[in-house]
């Protein structure tokens, strides 16, 4: 649900570029390609330089081989991302730390969350990971009224009937399918 944040970002950031232009009377076309050749993100590459292999001509004095198209290592960079996205888990996983849904808040879709250090704090459940729990962990070995207990004993079916998409969308399977 939230994967275009980073296009509504960079839409925003344009926005506000192309207001504050107008507001001081600047060349707008000139704004935009200076915010194309500054480099953004983890891999040090400008907007221009990440679509075309090189930097674009402004005002500010460039030297001609850095005009020049420069094809990028596709492996280096993903290697530079990838460490970039290993460091950002690992400090995650430092300020990460267990709680209890106590009750549902007052707010829709809000829980209080009782960590184990006996601090409260009021969360959206996206923030929240939910983590399965063994119901033989519990000492009566009953499941509570809102844990969704299953065994492995499962049920399979050879039946083809409605499949739920990740939109929850129902998809008919057509009849000559479903043999």
């Amino acid at each position: 649900p939230h994967s275009k944040e980073q296009a509504e970002h960079t839409l925003q950031t344009v926005k506000n570029l192309l207001k504050k232009t107008e507001a001081n009377g600047r060349d707008v076309y000139l704004a935009l390609l200076v915010y194309r050749n500054i480099p953004v993100g983890t891999v040090n590459l400008s907007p221009a330089q990440m679509l075309m292999s090189r930097r674009l001509k402004n005002r500010l004095p460039l030297s001609d081989a850095l005009l020049e198209p420069q094809v990028q290592d596709q492996k280096q960079l993903h290697h530079q991302l990838k460490a970039c996205q290993d460091q950002q888990k690992y400090y995650l996983q430092l300020r990460r730390k267990p709680g209890v849904v106590k009750s549902v808040g007052d707010a829709p879709r809000f829980y209080n969350i009782t960590t184990s250090d006996g601090r409260q704090f009021r969360r959206n459940p996206r923030h929240l990971r939910t983590v399965a729990e063994n119901p033989a962990s519990h000492p009566n070995g009953e499941c509570e009224e809102n844990m969704n207990c299953n065994t492995n004993e499962s049920e399979t079916t050879n039946t083809i009937c409605n499949q739920t998409v990740g939109s929850r969308r129902k998809v008919n399977m057509p009849e000559r399918y479903r043999d």
